[in-house]
């Protein structure tokens, strides 16, 4: 079959990125709807609880100015991932949850904060082809999150 040179250059970008993206080290386990769900055992908010905080999350993921994190934090045991959850529901419903990290205790390596980024960019890097494009580009730069600092407060 004929391929245009466009198509040609965006899969071998693919080709590329999928090695790179193999080297970035994602944490898998912390997906929404991970391989350990069940023993995970994440559940939803009790229906017609914290609408107003799940609201706010939905409206910052559609909404939200370039550059901004949404922090979700209170002490432990408040419903931070039972809200995160909730709040991957309607976005995954319609396939337009793109990426999400969950920390759960049992499962350290998703207690890495070098997992972030790797993990995000990975599960992104699965989805919209025109973020393919641009984290296959930077990959290549030498951009990644790989070899950077995190330090945490």
């Amino acid at each position: 079959m004929w391929k245009t040179t466009e198509d040609q250059m965006a899969e071998t970008r693919l080709d590329r990125m999928s090695s790179a993206t193999d080297q970035v080290s994602p944490s898998l386990s912390a997906r929404y709807k991970s391989a350990e769900e069940t023993e995970l055992k994440r559940e939803v908010c009790i229906l017609s609880t914290r609408i107003e905080v799940i609201a706010n999350v939905l409206d910052w993921a559609c909404n939200g100015r370039k550059g901004e994190v949404y922090w979700l934090n209170d002490i432990a045991g408040t419903g931070k991932t039972t809200i995160a959850y909730s709040a991957c529901l309607e976005p995954d419903a319609i396939h337009k949850l793109a990426a999400s990290f969950f920390h759960p205790r049992t499962f350290p390596e998703c207690w890495d904060v070098n997992h972030i980024i790797p993990s995000i960019a990975y599960q992104l890097a699965r989805v919209p082809l025109s973020f393919q494009f641009v984290l296959s580009a930077a990959l290549h730069k030498g951009s990644g999150s790989q070899g950077f600092a995190i330090h945490t407060i």
